[in-house]
């Protein structure tokens, strides 16, 4: 699921000559909007190599599974990604749909990650079977249906309904914006990677100030390509007649105008500016804009790296919670107390003997913001201290509550903690002098995601022999 979410989030970056062209006998004919990318061109242009090895960067970072993705494999099956919508309503995501166009191995590869999934969170995968659909189907995490009608085909809603009709206009049963007479689709899309459209636009009443010069629209389509060393994109915005047009037109030029002539420091804004060209129809206006290539990849990276920096001191400078600024002013160090057994809400694979074992590179791993680890200490002892290495810990704060238990079930807390996030060895934590056999690690993720990853885990103290 990473994959498709980094994918869909560059769906708006680089691409050459459409290869994989919108299939307007997929749409239906009630759509009010749609968007299509090509990812066969998306992965040969300039910025789509950039955005996958983000893509692949990223899985890395996250993937604390045993279960590797290949995206490489992955974008060779994705030929397109297709979404459109019935409504701008409340709920207008009930009337979504999702189409991709893939090769034949596309559904093989993720029966395949799920089997794997399923082995590895023993059956807790967010993944259900629906046992009673035409085709093979799954829902995920008891939102999102996820359907196979075809095996070139993957389709995807948060309403069955949805699926349902959108399989009927797939297989010719009802009308497409193939057989309608609509805007939905303009001429010269075939030119670009990207596209997405919408109509309706004139209906809107609620948008910004800065956007009403949309409400004099009737619809618009945004598309994106790349021409050699140059990134392209047209907007244009339909009307209702000539005049509707030429006012429109005189607007924006007028926008363009006000830029050009302003004392503006960003030259990327100028350069922009200059590159654009307005033109108008009967019931249209056009707008097509041209930049470098290569700057657009400068500005991208310059954005990624102040996002990274922007994160690493919201990390440095956690929000503050009572429970984690309580200070422990007792004694810490004795004698290291021996674990008689662990034990733990679930695992993603990695057990929790492994946060124990003294090996370094194996470690307990779980994912929820709730998950625990529970530990039967040796009898008579007093923990002052726990150190404890978490699994990149170098790279992110982990909150957690120690707790306490006289039979191993009814729990009180002692204290609420939260790594520094500056190691990935043992990390001392001082805790409430603690006599008890049962210490429990309630655990709430960390700042990055929902993994629990515990490398090593030691209680300090005080035995009785």
């Amino acid at each position: 699921m990473k994959v498709l979410k980094y994918i869909v989030s560059g769906i708006l970056m680089g691409g050459t000559a459409l290869a994989t062209p919108l299939d307007e006998t997929q749409i239906s004919h009630e759509a009010k909007w749609l968007a299509h990318i090509d990812i066969d061109s998306f992965e040969d242009s300039l910025l789509g190599q950039m955005a996958i090895d983000h893509i692949k960067s990223e899985i890395a970072k996250e993937n604390d599974s045993n279960i590797s993705i290949n995206v490489d494999e992955v974008l060779k099956e994705v030929h397109s990604i297709t979404a459109y919508g019935t409504s701008f309503d409340d709920d207008a995501e009930m009337n979504s749909l999702l189409i991709m166009n893939t090769g034949n191995r596309a559904q093989a590869i993720i029966d395949g990650f799920l089997t794997t999934l399923e082995l590895e969170k023993e059956g807790k995968t967010g993944f259900k079977t629906i046992d009673s659909a035409p085709y093979p189907t799954y829902l995920f995490e008891e939102e999102v249906y996820i359907s196979f009608p075809k095996k070139t085909l993957i389709v995807a809603s948060k309403s069955w309904d949805m699926v349902k009709q959108g399989m009927a206009v797939v297989d010719g049963e009802t009308a497409s914006i193939d057989e309608a007479d609509t805007d939905m689709v303009l001429d010269g899309a075939s030119s670009f990677f990207f596209v997405a459209t919408a109509n309706g636009l004139d209906r809107f009443d609620d948008l910004p100030a800065q956007a009403r010069v949309l409400q004099k629209a009737t619809g618009g389509r945004v598309a994106i390509g790349e021409d050699e060393t140059m990134l392209r994109a047209n907007v244009m915005l339909t009307t209702q007649g000539p005049e509707v047009s030429s006012q429109l037109a005189r607007i924006i030029q007028g926008m363009l105008a006000l830029v050009s002539f302003a004392e503006v420091d960003d030259k990327s804004l100028l350069l922009l500016t200059q590159n654009t060209r307005v033109s108008q129809g009967e019931k249209f206006v056009s707008l097509d804009l041209s930049y470098p290539t290569e700057e657009i990849v400068k500005l991208v990276e310059s954005l990624a790296e102040g996002d990274r920096a922007k994160a690493g001191a919201m990390r440095d400078k956690p929000k503050k919670d009572p429970r984690y600024e309580v200070e422990v002013d007792d004694g810490i160090g004795g004698d290291e107390v021996t674990v008689r057994n662990v034990d733990a809400s679930g695992n993603n694979g990695n057990l929790p003997y492994f946060a124990i074992d003294g090996d370094a590179s194996t470690y307990w791993g779980s994912q929820g913001r709730n998950d625990w680890i529970r530990f039967l200490l040796a009898e008579g002892a007093l923990v002052r201290e726990i150190k404890i290495a978490f699994r990149h810990g170098d790279e992110r704060r982990t909150k957690f509550a120690v707790q306490k238990s006289d039979d191993g079930n009814g729990w009180e807390d002692v204290i609420y903690l939260r790594s520094g996030g500056q190691t990935f060895g043992l990390e001392s934590f001082n805790i409430p002098d603690t006599a008890s056999r049962w210490i429990r690690l309630r655990c709430f993720g960390n700042d990055k995601n929902a993994m629990n990853v515990i490398s090593d885990i030691q209680f300090i103290g005080e035995t009785s022999n």
